[in-house]
């Protein structure tokens, strides 16, 4: 149904592969619904003075090119249902920060390269409570987090299932 979706809304594949940077400086392909047009990376550039993001990420409010099935695929974050492959694959966790672009962990320093030493997740703390905000210093804090030892821990079933209802109700109460 949301394949369909997709297809009938704008011309294009259905699905969309990104390179993404992981565990490590690891690079994997990621693997999303379409949510925006045909060649939208190629239009980036024409858009770069319009970012309201800080730090080696790009992002703003009302971008051009994502589709009509796109806002809503990704306001109820169901965008990311392919992800689950990558989960699969061993690429990704469910739960950990979210998967940087190359171009972005090229312009790293010391701080951002900490989150390359977590495994990459389909939903993070910062996705979980801050959703769509354009600031991008709040993904940095929750890394230590990731990395922490002790019984809440990420990767233990109290501390990630805490995250992904964080991450539901986001989507419960944002959409």
């Amino acid at each position: 149904m949301l394949a369909l979706a997709v297809k009938l809304d704008t011309p294009g594949p259905v699905f969309y592969a990104q390179e993404r940077v992981g565990l490590h400086g690891r690079r994997f392909k990621l693997y999303k619904f379409r949510t925006m047009v045909k060649d939208a990376d190629k239009l980036l550039p024409q858009l770069l003075s319009a970012n309201e993001a800080d730090g080696p990420v790009f992002k703003i409010k009302n971008d051009p090119r994502v589709t009509r099935v796109g806002r809503v695929l990704r306001r109820i974050s169901l965008d990311e249902l392919p992800q689950f492959i990558n989960v699969l694959k061993g690429d990704m966790s469910v739960v950990g920060p979210r998967p940087p672009l190359p171009h972005e962990v090229e312009q790293y320093d010391g701080a951002w390269r900490r989150r390359l030493s977590v495994k990459p997740g389909i939903t993070c703390i910062w996705q979980a409570t801050a959703r769509s905000h354009a600031s991008t210093h709040r993904p940095l804090e929750p890394v230590a987090g990731y990395q922490a030892r002790g019984p809440h821990r990420p990767g233990r079933p109290g501390h990630d299932g805490a995250v992904r209802g964080r991450a539901l109700a986001g989507v419960v109460v944002v959409g």
